[in-house]
């Protein structure tokens, strides 16, 4: 008798390891993003050399999804996605990146101002993350602003509640913003 109470504690202590997984993926926090219409519709450039002043452009948007995609692979506890009036989510939080390289010194300084909102009355956090980093922009720009954004989507995860608020906010909020 009690061999088969510690085999089906043990069985039960299993189970519950094989389904803890499982459970803490499914409090996946959902979180909008928002860049104002100067950050999708216009590129910014950065002067990557000092003699013939070549220039590169980006938009910060673009780079920011092609970041969201390697960071969504390796993390599953919050999912961004693009503020849409149709969808809700248990944050929004307004993204204002601003990035300035320097030829000579090839070191990048880019800043981001966020905004974390969990109801359109109440803005929980904001703050800004800044990030000084040694580059050679001449070389994969596309590959190396993409890493800075995955940079900042680290330290803004941590930066964001990890539970949700009771109710969720609409994405309509986001044409207020």
């Amino acid at each position: 008798m009690m061999k088969i109470n510690v085999i089906i504690s043990f069985l039960f202590l299993v189970i519950n390891f094989m389904f803890m997984p499982l459970l803490i993926a499914s409090e996946e926090l959902a979180v909008q993003y928002f860049f104002d219409d100067r950050y999708n519709y216009y590129s910014d450039s950065e002067r990557i050399s000092t003699r013939v002043n070549r220039r590169i452009f980006y938009k910060h948007s673009d780079v920011f999804k092609e970041a969201l995609l390697d960071y969504e692979q390796n993390y599953k506890n919050i999912s961004f996605f693009e503020c849409n009036e149709a969808s809700s989510s248990d944050f929004i939080v307004k993204l204002e990146p601003n990035f300035f390289y320097n030829p000579l010194m090839q070191t990048m300084y880019a800043d981001l101002k966020y905004y974390l909102f969990k109801d359109p009355s109440v803005q929980i956090d904001r703050g800004l993350l800044s990030i000084k980093k040694q580059m050679y922009l001449q070389a994969r720009h596309d590959i190396q602003l993409k890493n800075i954004y995955l940079e900042f989507l680290d330290q803004l995860s941590n930066m964001i509640p990890k539970r949700g608020p009771e109710q969720q906010i609409n994405g309509s909020f986001c044409s207020l913003l």
